[in-house]
């Protein structure tokens, strides 16, 4: 299942669901289930309060993207 990635800024393009799952060889069903799950904030771990979140952020395809790119920046390295 492929659709654009309406995050502002992402470069991703068309972002396909079914290949994100592929290559974090998981199912497309427990990806879906993760990107239900809260994500947790950038900055939540370096001790800054979240004051005037509105609301858990959600994990999205180009997240996923971004975490596959880092893995494969770790293998070159």
């Amino acid at each position: 299942m492929a659709r654009r990635c309406d995050v502002p800024g992402c470069g991703h393009g068309l972002l396909n669901t079914d290949e994100i799952a592929d290559r974090l060889r998981v199912s497309r069903q427990l990806l879906l289930q993760w990107r239900t799950q809260p994500k947790p904030h950038r900055l939540a771990n370096k001790g800054f309060r979240l004051n005037g979140e509105s609301g858990p952020l959600r994990w999205l395809e180009c997240d996923w993207h971004a975490y596959l790119e880092a893995i494969d920046a770790q293998r070159s390295a």
